[in-house]
């Protein structure tokens, strides 16, 4: 997936979690890998990133006249596959896209996001050295943007978090103008008393900046510890929603209230006509804008929707009753069920057993002139 810009950013995820090898038989030439199994989480962060680069774009003043672009690849959690990917991106010759009116060719790709196997990454990142082309690097830019130069590190017990920390701090030390407060590493496993020292550790110090190189479930343990500060942090994004957290650590809830709206050539459009959100102090509240809902109703008026009700005539005051039905049924398990059961049963025994017995002595005169023929049919169907 692509979109053109003055410099594009590379990003490998792992949109198919696994691959099939063709069968090698060295007379003809091999067909290429055929990816299966959709991963949607990934797809997510693919689209996540594509979406975090428009909105770079959209907002004028952290890149003024400076267009990104991307272009994603799916490595289907496979080696040489996002080795490919990144070679292409690295040497200029991925799918070539139309720049400008006028213009033809592939713009150079400035870093690489990804891969989510710390293993793969690493690969990836000693043959893209070559190329002169971190992997990325701009955890450095966003540091130098906000004039960050004062910051902690957390980074994850195993190679993609030790290799982290080695490559960040050589290259702070090469860019100057950051250093680095402390340098945690996150354990695996539950081990609350080291996470409570890291916790410490950062609340000592003056740092206010983290940065944090993870696994998903060191972020859930460390967020465990840090619940108490949570409940205090709240923003408001670009969108102008209110971002807070309650006592468990959890994002309050903002729920969007969506119309279906048909247009007059057919076509339908979905438009936002409220919002129920929860704060802190306010508690649950509804935001909803009645002129801008379509009803599909002739009279386009809110319909009425009420249970049907029962009211006393006279002098006295109406009274409002509404009787829910009493759903009944019979259990096996009830004394009324297992004797009805036992006696059914009991009956297509007997039934059964005159059956066979009339079966048995079929040529007698006796069963003959018991109107052989209807008493059979009878027994069968009952």
């Amino acid at each position: 997936m692509h979109m053109p810009g003055d410099v594009i950013l590379g990003g490998l995820f792992e949109v198919h979690y696994t691959s099939v090898f063709p069968e090698l038989t060295f007379t003809s030439e091999p067909h290429q890998l055929i990816c299966q199994g959709f991963d949607p989480p990934a797809f997510r962060h693919a689209m996540t990133m594509a979406f975090a680069i428009y909105e770079i774009n959209k907002n004028s003043n952290l890149l003024p006249n400076v267009t990104l672009g991307y272009s994603l690849y799916d490595n289907c959690a496979t080696l040489v596959i996002g080795f490919s990917a990144a070679l292409s991106l690295a040497s200029g010759r991925e799918e070539q896209f139309l720049l400008q009116e006028n213009c033809f060719g592939t713009p150079p790709v400035l870093g690489i996001v990804g891969d989510s196997f710390s293993t793969f990454s690493i690969a990836t990142s000693d043959v893209i050295g070559l190329f002169k082309l971190p992997i990325v690097r701009a955890m450095i830019q966003i540091l130098k943007r906000f004039g960050w130069t004062w910051a902690g590190l957390l980074v994850s017990d195993d190679d993609y978090g030790l290799h982290v920390a080695r490559s960040l701090k050589s290259d702070l030390t090469q860019s100057g103008g950051s250093c680095l407060a402390y340098t945690e590493i996150l354990p695996w496993g539950d081990n609350p008393a080291e996470l409570k020292r890291i916790v410490e550790v950062m609340k000592k110090s003056t740092a206010r900046v983290v940065i944090v190189f993870a696994h998903q479930i060191h972020m859930i343990q460390l967020m465990d510890e840090l619940m108490y500060y949570l409940e205090k942090v709240n923003f408001t994004t670009p969108f102008g929603d209110e971002v807070s957290f309650d006592e468990n650590g959890d994002a309050l809830p903002i729920y969007d209230i969506m119309n279906w709206l048909w247009l007059p050539d057919g076509r339908t459009k979905v438009q936002n006509v409220g919002e129920v959100k929860r704060s802190a102090l306010k508690g649950e509240e509804l935001t909803i804008d009645e002129d801008k809902i379509f009803w599909n109703f002739d009279s386009k008026q809110t319909p009425w929707s009420a249970p049907v009700v029962q009211r006393t005539s006279g002098p006295a005051p109406s009274v409002t009753t509404v009787f829910l039905k009493r759903q009944e049924f019979l259990s096996y398990h009830e004394p009324l069920g297992i004797c009805l059961t036992a006696a059914s049963l009991l009956g297509t025994f007997i039934c059964a057993v005159v059956l066979g017995i009339f079966t048995y002595h079929r040529s007698t005169p006796m069963v003959r002139a018991n109107n052989s023929e209807l008493s059979f049919p009878a027994l069968g169907f009952t």
